[in-house]
Protein backbone atom coordinates (compact mmCIF):
# COMPACT_ATOMS: atom_id res chain seq x y z
CA UNK A 1 0.00 0.00 0.00
CA UNK A 2 1.65 3.37 -1.03
CA UNK A 3 2.14 5.58 2.04
CA UNK A 4 0.94 8.66 0.34
CA UNK A 5 -1.68 9.33 -1.88
CA UNK A 6 -1.85 12.33 -4.12
CA UNK A 7 -5.28 13.26 -5.41
CA UNK A 8 -5.88 16.48 -8.21
CA UNK A 9 -9.67 17.14 -8.45
CA UNK A 10 -9.80 19.11 -12.01
CA UNK A 11 -13.20 20.05 -14.43
CA UNK A 12 -12.03 21.64 -17.69
CA UNK A 13 -8.08 22.52 -17.35
CA UNK A 14 -6.25 20.44 -19.28
CA UNK A 15 -4.03 22.67 -20.29
CA UNK A 16 -3.10 23.41 -16.90
CA UNK A 17 -3.17 19.79 -15.35
CA UNK A 18 -1.07 18.80 -17.93
CA UNK A 19 1.65 20.45 -16.19
CA UNK A 20 1.14 19.87 -12.71
CA UNK A 21 0.94 15.98 -13.26
CA UNK A 22 4.17 16.10 -15.32
CA UNK A 23 5.68 18.28 -12.22
CA UNK A 24 4.17 15.87 -9.66
CA UNK A 25 5.70 12.53 -11.97
CA UNK A 26 8.98 13.88 -12.48
CA UNK A 27 9.51 14.34 -8.62
CA UNK A 28 7.75 10.91 -8.25
CA UNK A 29 10.37 9.63 -9.79
CA UNK A 30 13.46 11.11 -7.53
CA UNK A 31 11.81 9.33 -4.87
CA UNK A 32 13.90 6.02 -4.32
CA UNK A 33 10.93 3.45 -3.88
CA UNK A 34 8.11 4.03 -6.55
CA UNK A 35 5.18 2.78 -4.59
CA UNK A 36 5.25 5.06 -1.77
CA UNK A 37 3.20 7.16 -3.75
CA UNK A 38 -0.15 7.07 -5.48
CA UNK A 39 -1.39 9.92 -8.15
CA UNK A 40 -5.06 9.93 -8.86
CA UNK A 41 -6.65 12.34 -11.10
CA UNK A 42 -10.49 12.73 -9.92
CA UNK A 43 -12.73 14.31 -13.01
CA UNK A 44 -15.65 16.38 -12.11
CA UNK A 45 -17.53 15.66 -15.39
CA UNK A 46 -15.02 18.04 -18.04
CA UNK A 47 -16.02 18.23 -21.19
CA UNK A 48 -12.69 19.19 -22.85
CA UNK A 49 -10.25 16.45 -23.45
CA UNK A 50 -9.12 16.01 -19.58
CA UNK A 51 -9.56 12.20 -20.19
CA UNK A 52 -7.38 12.20 -23.07
CA UNK A 53 -4.13 14.41 -21.72
CA UNK A 54 -4.21 11.86 -18.58
CA UNK A 55 -3.85 8.65 -20.66
CA UNK A 56 -1.14 10.55 -22.65
CA UNK A 57 0.99 11.73 -20.20
CA UNK A 58 0.50 8.07 -18.27
CA UNK A 59 2.05 6.59 -21.24
CA UNK A 60 4.06 9.29 -22.25
CA UNK A 61 5.92 9.43 -18.55
CA UNK A 62 5.53 5.75 -18.09
CA UNK A 63 3.99 6.22 -15.00
CA UNK A 64 0.49 5.01 -13.48
CA UNK A 65 -2.15 7.47 -12.82
CA UNK A 66 -4.95 6.57 -11.63
CA UNK A 67 -8.28 8.23 -13.77
CA UNK A 68 -11.50 8.64 -12.73
CA UNK A 69 -14.57 10.29 -14.17
CA UNK A 70 -17.63 11.49 -12.65
CA UNK A 71 -20.86 11.04 -14.24
CA UNK A 72 -22.00 14.11 -13.79
CA UNK A 73 -20.19 17.34 -11.98
CA UNK A 74 -20.88 16.97 -8.07
CA UNK A 75 -19.16 20.57 -7.67
CA UNK A 76 -17.32 20.40 -3.98
CA UNK A 77 -18.42 16.87 -3.24
CA UNK A 78 -16.22 15.84 -5.62
CA UNK A 79 -13.57 17.03 -2.68
CA UNK A 80 -14.35 14.52 -0.72
CA UNK A 81 -15.50 11.85 -2.70
CA UNK A 82 -12.06 11.74 -4.33
CA UNK A 83 -10.40 10.87 -1.26
CA UNK A 84 -12.42 7.59 -1.12
CA UNK A 85 -10.36 6.60 -3.81
CA UNK A 86 -6.85 6.96 -1.98
CA UNK A 87 -5.17 3.86 -1.02
CA UNK A 88 -2.62 5.81 1.05
CA UNK A 89 -1.97 6.21 4.53
CA UNK A 90 -1.83 10.19 3.95
CA UNK A 91 -3.59 12.07 1.57
CA UNK A 92 -2.74 15.08 -0.63
CA UNK A 93 -5.39 17.33 -2.19
CA UNK A 94 -3.65 18.92 -4.81
CA UNK A 95 -4.63 22.15 -6.98
CA UNK A 96 -4.89 20.94 -10.83
CA UNK A 97 -2.60 24.39 -11.48
CA UNK A 98 -0.26 24.28 -8.87
CA UNK A 99 3.38 23.06 -9.20
CA UNK A 100 5.94 21.27 -6.36
CA UNK A 101 8.74 23.17 -5.48
CA UNK A 102 11.85 21.36 -6.77
CA UNK A 103 12.61 18.17 -4.23
CA UNK A 104 9.48 18.93 -2.33
CA UNK A 105 7.61 15.75 -3.00
CA UNK A 106 11.05 14.02 -1.52
CA UNK A 107 11.23 16.11 1.67
CA UNK A 108 7.52 15.11 2.19
CA UNK A 109 7.56 11.61 2.08
CA UNK A 110 10.63 11.26 4.18
CA UNK A 111 8.83 13.62 7.15
CA UNK A 112 5.51 11.54 6.68
CA UNK A 113 5.32 10.03 10.34
CA UNK A 114 1.76 7.95 11.06
CA UNK A 115 1.34 10.27 14.58
CA UNK A 116 0.84 13.32 13.11
CA UNK A 117 -2.51 14.08 11.77
CA UNK A 118 -2.23 17.24 9.11
CA UNK A 119 0.85 18.39 7.65
CA UNK A 120 0.95 22.16 6.75
CA UNK A 121 3.14 23.48 4.12
CA UNK A 122 4.19 27.16 2.92
CA UNK A 123 4.16 27.87 -0.54
CA UNK A 124 4.87 30.98 -2.40
CA UNK A 125 2.53 32.71 -4.55
CA UNK A 126 2.96 33.77 -8.54
CA UNK A 127 1.18 35.55 -11.33
CA UNK A 128 -1.08 33.46 -13.60
CA UNK A 129 1.94 32.55 -15.51
CA UNK A 130 4.01 31.46 -12.89
CA UNK A 131 6.41 34.13 -14.36
CA UNK A 132 6.52 36.48 -11.75
CA UNK A 133 6.94 35.99 -8.11
CA UNK A 134 4.53 38.02 -6.11
CA UNK A 135 5.52 36.75 -2.42
CA UNK A 136 7.75 34.76 -1.64
CA UNK A 137 5.93 32.91 1.37
CA UNK A 138 2.72 32.88 2.36
CA UNK A 139 3.13 32.44 5.68
CA UNK A 140 5.31 34.36 7.74
CA UNK A 141 7.12 31.58 10.20
CA UNK A 142 10.63 31.39 9.74
CA UNK A 143 10.53 28.15 11.28
CA UNK A 144 8.90 25.28 11.43
CA UNK A 145 5.95 24.37 14.10
CA UNK A 146 5.20 21.76 16.12
CA UNK A 147 1.57 21.99 17.21
CA UNK A 148 -0.30 20.07 19.76
CA UNK A 149 -3.57 22.46 20.02
CA UNK A 150 -6.81 22.18 17.04
CA UNK A 151 -7.18 25.96 18.94
CA UNK A 152 -4.25 27.24 18.06
CA UNK A 153 -4.20 25.77 14.38
CA UNK A 154 -7.31 27.71 13.69
CA UNK A 155 -5.41 30.81 15.17
CA UNK A 156 -2.46 30.64 13.53
CA UNK A 157 -3.95 29.70 10.07
CA UNK A 158 -7.77 30.18 10.05
CA UNK A 159 -9.22 29.53 6.73
CA UNK A 160 -5.70 29.90 5.08
CA UNK A 161 -6.02 25.95 4.73
CA UNK A 162 -8.57 26.84 2.13
CA UNK A 163 -5.74 26.31 -0.24
CA UNK A 164 -6.22 22.89 -0.76
CA UNK A 165 -2.68 22.02 -2.29
CA UNK A 166 -0.67 23.38 1.30
CA UNK A 167 -2.64 20.41 3.37
CA UNK A 168 -1.26 16.96 3.62
CA UNK A 169 -3.59 14.91 6.34
CA UNK A 170 -3.96 11.47 8.05
CA UNK A 171 -6.56 9.30 6.58
CA UNK A 172 -7.88 8.59 9.76
CA UNK A 173 -9.24 13.26 9.39
CA UNK A 174 -11.49 12.12 6.51
CA UNK A 175 -12.75 8.60 7.95
CA UNK A 176 -14.45 10.08 11.21
CA UNK A 177 -16.10 13.03 9.24
CA UNK A 178 -19.68 14.06 10.13
CA UNK A 179 -20.62 13.61 5.71
CA UNK A 180 -23.98 15.57 7.32
CA UNK A 181 -22.52 18.16 8.41
CA UNK A 182 -19.77 18.93 5.89
CA UNK A 183 -22.81 18.73 3.16
CA UNK A 184 -23.71 22.28 4.69
CA UNK A 185 -20.69 23.75 3.28
CA UNK A 186 -21.29 22.27 -0.02
CA UNK A 187 -22.13 25.23 -2.29
CA UNK A 188 -19.68 27.40 -0.02
CA UNK A 189 -15.95 26.21 -1.15
CA UNK A 190 -15.50 25.27 2.41
CA UNK A 191 -16.25 21.31 2.92
CA UNK A 192 -12.51 20.11 2.70
CA UNK A 193 -11.78 23.13 5.03
CA UNK A 194 -14.27 21.61 7.52
CA UNK A 195 -13.17 18.19 7.08
CA UNK A 196 -9.76 19.16 8.09
CA UNK A 197 -10.47 21.52 11.44
CA UNK A 198 -13.55 19.19 12.21
CA UNK A 199 -11.13 15.68 12.27
CA UNK A 200 -8.43 17.62 14.67
CA UNK A 201 -8.86 16.58 17.73
CA UNK A 202 -7.19 17.67 21.49
CA UNK A 203 -5.00 15.15 21.35
CA UNK A 204 -4.06 16.02 17.72
CA UNK A 205 -0.28 15.99 15.98
CA UNK A 206 0.16 19.20 13.69
CA UNK A 207 3.32 20.29 11.67
CA UNK A 208 4.06 23.34 9.42
CA UNK A 209 6.88 23.42 7.25
CA UNK A 210 8.24 27.07 7.06
CA UNK A 211 10.09 26.14 3.71
CA UNK A 212 8.14 27.02 0.55
CA UNK A 213 6.67 23.78 -0.71
CA UNK A 214 4.02 25.17 -4.02
CA UNK A 215 4.04 27.51 -6.06
CA UNK A 216 0.71 28.92 -5.99
CA UNK A 217 -1.29 30.75 -9.35
CA UNK A 218 -2.39 34.06 -7.75
CA UNK A 219 -5.33 34.69 -10.60
CA UNK A 220 -4.53 38.20 -10.47
CA UNK A 221 -5.78 38.68 -14.02
CA UNK A 222 -9.34 37.44 -13.69
CA UNK A 223 -10.43 37.89 -10.12
CA UNK A 224 -13.95 37.50 -8.93
CA UNK A 225 -16.50 40.50 -8.95
CA UNK A 226 -16.82 41.56 -5.57
CA UNK A 227 -19.94 40.56 -5.02
CA UNK A 228 -18.80 37.01 -5.59
CA UNK A 229 -15.24 37.34 -3.79
CA UNK A 230 -17.82 38.14 -0.90
CA UNK A 231 -20.03 35.23 -0.84
CA UNK A 232 -16.84 32.98 -1.35
CA UNK A 233 -14.18 34.57 1.36
CA UNK A 234 -16.57 36.59 3.90
CA UNK A 235 -20.14 35.23 3.88
CA UNK A 236 -19.27 31.56 3.45
CA UNK A 237 -15.93 31.43 5.29
CA UNK A 238 -17.89 33.11 8.38
CA UNK A 239 -20.51 29.93 8.02
CA UNK A 240 -17.98 27.93 8.47
CA UNK A 241 -16.43 29.14 11.61
CA UNK A 242 -20.09 29.03 12.75
CA UNK A 243 -20.01 25.51 12.30
CA UNK A 244 -17.22 24.93 13.85
CA UNK A 245 -19.04 25.66 17.17
CA UNK A 246 -20.37 22.35 16.96
CA UNK A 247 -16.98 20.78 17.08
CA UNK A 248 -16.34 22.54 20.29
CA UNK A 249 -13.54 24.98 19.03
CA UNK A 250 -13.25 27.81 21.53
CA UNK A 251 -14.75 31.17 21.34
CA UNK A 252 -11.48 33.07 21.27
CA UNK A 253 -9.84 30.86 18.66
CA UNK A 254 -12.87 31.58 16.43
CA UNK A 255 -12.95 35.06 17.03
CA UNK A 256 -9.70 35.57 16.15
CA UNK A 257 -10.29 33.87 12.95
CA UNK A 258 -13.12 35.87 12.06
CA UNK A 259 -10.92 39.13 12.52
CA UNK A 260 -8.22 38.08 10.40
CA UNK A 261 -11.06 37.16 7.80
CA UNK A 262 -12.03 40.84 7.91
CA UNK A 263 -8.92 42.10 7.68
CA UNK A 264 -7.72 39.81 5.13
CA UNK A 265 -10.30 39.97 2.63
CA UNK A 266 -13.18 41.98 3.92
CA UNK A 267 -11.51 44.98 3.97
CA UNK A 268 -10.04 45.33 0.19
CA UNK A 269 -13.32 44.06 -0.86
CA UNK A 270 -15.40 46.73 0.55
CA UNK A 271 -13.07 48.90 -0.81
CA UNK A 272 -13.29 47.31 -4.84
CA UNK A 273 -17.27 47.30 -4.36
CA UNK A 274 -17.75 50.72 -3.65
CA UNK A 275 -15.36 51.86 -6.40
CA UNK A 276 -17.33 49.31 -8.45
CA UNK A 277 -20.41 51.41 -7.94
CA UNK A 278 -22.13 48.71 -5.29
CA UNK A 279 -24.54 50.73 -2.83
CA UNK A 280 -23.32 51.77 0.26
CA UNK A 281 -26.34 50.52 2.42
CA UNK A 282 -27.43 47.55 -0.04
CA UNK A 283 -23.63 46.42 1.05
CA UNK A 284 -24.74 46.70 4.77
CA UNK A 285 -27.50 44.90 4.47
CA UNK A 286 -26.25 41.67 3.28
CA UNK A 287 -23.77 41.43 5.86
CA UNK A 288 -23.99 38.75 8.82
CA UNK A 289 -24.76 40.95 11.93
CA UNK A 290 -21.75 39.87 13.88
CA UNK A 291 -19.39 41.53 11.92
CA UNK A 292 -20.60 44.34 14.46
CA UNK A 293 -19.02 42.29 17.16
CA UNK A 294 -15.79 43.04 15.92
CA UNK A 295 -13.76 46.23 16.77
CA UNK A 296 -11.90 45.93 13.61
CA UNK A 297 -15.03 46.36 11.26
CA UNK A 298 -16.56 49.13 13.76
CA UNK A 299 -13.56 51.90 13.11
CA UNK A 300 -12.55 50.38 9.52
CA UNK A 301 -15.14 49.21 7.60
CA UNK A 302 -17.67 51.79 8.94
CA UNK A 303 -16.45 54.62 7.85
CA UNK A 304 -14.92 53.16 4.67
CA UNK A 305 -18.44 52.35 4.17
CA UNK A 306 -20.38 55.24 4.73
CA UNK A 307 -17.33 58.16 3.76
CA UNK A 308 -18.47 60.20 0.21
CA UNK A 309 -17.35 58.02 -3.04
CA UNK A 310 -15.16 60.80 -3.95
CA UNK A 311 -13.04 60.66 -0.80
CA UNK A 312 -12.44 57.42 -0.78
CA UNK A 313 -11.45 57.37 -4.31
CA UNK A 314 -8.90 60.22 -3.18
CA UNK A 315 -7.55 57.57 -0.40
CA UNK A 316 -6.91 55.15 -2.88
CA UNK A 317 -5.03 57.00 -4.86
CA UNK A 318 -2.98 58.55 -2.17
CA UNK A 319 -2.11 55.20 -0.58
CA UNK A 320 -1.02 53.76 -4.06
CA UNK A 321 1.15 56.18 -4.12
CA UNK A 322 2.66 56.29 -0.87
CA UNK A 323 2.70 52.49 -1.45
CA UNK A 324 4.53 53.02 -4.90
CA UNK A 325 7.06 55.84 -3.11
CA UNK A 326 5.72 58.54 -5.62
CA UNK A 327 5.51 62.41 -4.50
CA UNK A 328 2.01 62.07 -2.72
CA UNK A 329 1.41 65.69 -4.21
CA UNK A 330 1.54 65.42 -7.74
Amino acid sequence: MPLLSIIIPTFNRAPLLSLTIENIVNQCKCIHDYGLVELIISDNASTDNTEEVVKNLSNSLGWEIFYFRNIENIDDLNFIQSCEKARGEFIWLFADDDLLEEYSLERVVKNLNSDTDLYICNYSIWDDSLQRKLKEFRYSYISDLHLRDRDEVLTKFGIGLQFISANIFHRRLFEGLNFERCLLLRHDNNMHLYMLYAGLNKHSKIEFFAKSYLRYRGNLLNPPAPEKWNRIFVLSNFKFLRLLSRENYSAYSRYIAADNIIKTYFISNLIASRLSGYDRFEILRNLPASLFFYPRFIFICLPLLLIPIQLLTGLKVLYSRIKSGKNIYY
